[in-house]
C-alpha cells in the first residue's frame, strides 16, 4: 500500500483514510477504450451509536503533479458510486474497510504521452498523482432496523430493506495520493495481453 492520507471533515476532524496499492494497478479494456484501474481502500474510524458516518461517493483524476488541478489533469474525472448498501460506512467497535476501484479513461494521445514520460523516469517507474475528492453523509436515522429509529411508519414489516434519512458535510477532504508503480508492474498487469490489437509506431503497447 501507498501512503496513506487521511479523510478528515474539516481539516481537523479526522474520520478515516485512503490508500493505494500501487501493485496492483491494472489496464483494461485493450486498444479500443483503454483504462488505468487504481485499487483503493477506504478505511473509516469507529463510530459512536448515532454518529455513524458513509461514504457516498469518490470522484477520482488523475494528474501528472502535485497540487492536482485542472490544469494537471489528464483524461475525465470519474465518480464511483458507493451509496448500495453502505459499504463503506462506519460502524462502533472496530475500523471499517471498504475496497474500490477508480477507472481513469485514457485517448491515444494521452497514452503516449504516459509512456513518454514513464521511459524519462528513474527505472521508468509510473508516476502521477491520484486526486479523490469524497462525499460523506451522517446516518441521522435508519429504519426498518432493529431497534427501529423512525419508530412508526409506513414501511413497517413490509420487507422492503432497511432505509436511513442522510445529512451530507459540506467540506470532507483528503490530500493527494501519490502513484508509484514499478516498472516490473506496468509491464506485466497494464501492457495488453499478446492477442490483442498492435499499436501504431509511437505508442508503445501500453493498454
Amino acid at each position: 500500500m501507498s501512503n496513506p492520507v487521511s479523510i478528515s471533515l474539516t481539516g481537523t476532524r479526522i474520520i478515516g483514510e485512503l490508500s493505494l496499492d500501487d501493485t496492483r494497478v491494472t489496464g483494461e479494456g485493450g486498444w479500443a477504450d483503454p483504462r488505468l484501474v487504481f485499487p483503493l481502500q477506504i478505511t473509516l474510524n469507529p463510530s459512536p451509536a448515532g454518529a455513524s458516518l458513509a461514504v457516498t461517493e469518490v470522484t477520482c483524476s488523475l494528474h501528472l503533479t502535485t497540487p492536482a488541478s485542472e490544469q494537471n489533469q489528464l483524461g475525465p474525472a470519474q465518480a464511483v458510486k458507493l451509496m448500495y448498501g453502505f459499504t463503506c460506512r462506519a460502524v462502533s467497535g472496530a475500523p471499517s474497510k471498504g475496497q474500490i476501484q477508480a477507472r481513469i479513461a485514457l485517448s491515444q494521445a494521452l497514452i503516449a504521452q504516459l509512456e513518454r514520460r514513464r521511459q524519462q523516469e528513474p527505472e521508468h517507474v509510473f508516476s502521477a498523482s491520484l486526486r479523490v475528492q469524497p462525499t460523506v453523509a451522517w446516518l441521522e436515522l435508519t429504519g426498518n432496523t432493529t431497534p427501529d429509529e423512525f419508530g412508526e411508519h409506513p414501511f413497517m414489516h413490509q420487507q422492503f430493506g432497511p432505509f436511513s434519512r442522510l445529512a451530507y458535510f459540506w467540506y470532507p477532504q483528503v490530500g493527494d495520493l501519490a502513484v508509484q508503480v514499478p516498472a516490473s508492474v506496468w509491464i506485466q498487469q497494464v501492457l495488453p495481453a499478446p492477442d490483442q490489437r498492435p499499436l501504431p509506431s509511437g505508442y508503445s503497447r501500453l493498454l
